[in-house]
């Protein structure tokens, strides 16, 4: 392993990838004891002055100044995986491998130090969704990248290192063993039954109607019957589609909508919590994906701590019943 450098290491017995990155030690922290915003120096904010240099990307108006943007993308300084290195297989005798190729940017969500998502207008979420699909396209557009991960990590109990609202986007070298799983499962109810499962299953929930939280003309959002964590919420189109960088402006619009009313609704329900997003998207390589796969977000409350029995045996242990925590949710007022 080259000094600095990351690497892609194989676990073969979970038939899983581990990334070891001893970049990432170094990234700046500047969240104080408490995770409140009132204890947090905007101007010891990496994303501070505004007009960042580096700048992968940024949606801004027509003439407006480089400081002037809505949301900006710019590379991680401490990246997970590099472009620079090529997706080489390697070896260490017995173990697999494989250089740390890839791609890890930061979407600065917004310009405002403290504006949390939930918080946003329909406008802005629609903003910032567009630009995950926009750079989704892009990354995607490099033949080395074989996945690409867009996810959120809010306050520091479920990851995120800096204040300042943001999400972060990794380009993978090969497509990560979760989202193998769901391809592969999904493929196989879909040659048994001649239907996409996650379809079968909105349709179920909709018909049920005991884990429903919201729904509009094209999105709905529910818990899971299966949630592995507590208040665990999916959004997902109504419409069968297997990509998100597919999705069309009035879409963006109704995803923008039933996302902020899931956010809001999880915000008033439980003290704003902290939580993971992330988006799980098909690979535009995967043969077929387009008749079996079905595109979704999940967000995932940071409510409970893996204990032994979690961690030894695989299985997860839920103390909320998805029916219940679909009850609260669906009752919260907005």
């Amino acid at each position: 392993m080259s000094k600095g450098r990351s690497e892609i290491r194989y676990n073969y017995l979970l038939d899983t990838w581990v990334i070891v990155a001893p970049e990432r030690q170094n990234r700046p922290h500047d969240f104080s004891q408490s995770s409140q915003s009132e204890n947090v120096d905007p101007s010891r904010c990496p994303f501070e002055p505004k007009a960042l240099s580096q700048e992968v990307f940024a949606l801004r108006e027509e003439g407006a100044k480089p400081d002037e943007w809505r949301v900006k993308v710019i590379p991680n300084k401490y990246p997970v995986l590099r472009k620079e290195t090529l997706p080489l297989e390697k070896g260490e005798d017995f173990y697999s491998a494989i250089e740390g190729f890839g791609v890890h940017e930061v979407v600065i969500d917004t310009p405002d130090h403290f504006k949390r998502v939930s918080d946003f207008s329909i406008g802005e979420l629609k903003d910032l969704l567009s630009v995950y699909r926009e750079r989704m396209r892009e990354l995607y557009s490099d033949r080395r990248v074989k996945y690409v991960l867009v996810f959120k990590n809010y306050k520091r109990e479920a990851g995120a290192s800096i204040f300042h609202p943001h999400s972060q986007m990794i380009a993978l070298p090969l497509v990560p063993t979760a989202i193998r799983k769901v391809i592969e499962q999904s493929r196989k109810y879909y040659l048994k039954v001649g239907r996409c499962y996650l379809c079968d299953e909105l349709s179920f929930e909709l018909k049920e109607r005991k884990r429903v939280v919201y729904e509009n003309t094209s999105f709905a959002v529910y818990c899971p019957f299966y949630s592995l964590f507590p208040f665990e919420l999916r959004v997902m189109p109504k419409f069968h589609s297997c990509d998100f960088s597919k999705l069309n402006d009035e879409h963006l619009e109704g995803l923008a909508d039933a996302l902020l009313k899931a956010l809001k609704k999880l915000y008033r329900a439980l003290d704003d919590p902290p939580y993971n997003l992330y988006i799980h998207s098909s690979p535009p390589l995967f043969p077929q994906s387009e008749l079996f796969f079905h595109w979704y977000i999940e967000i995932v409350p940071r409510l409970t701590v893996q204990g032994g029995l979690e961690l030894g045996s695989g299985f997860y242990v839920n103390p909320v019943p998805p029916e219940r925590a679909a009850t609260t949710l669906s009752e919260v007022k907005l």
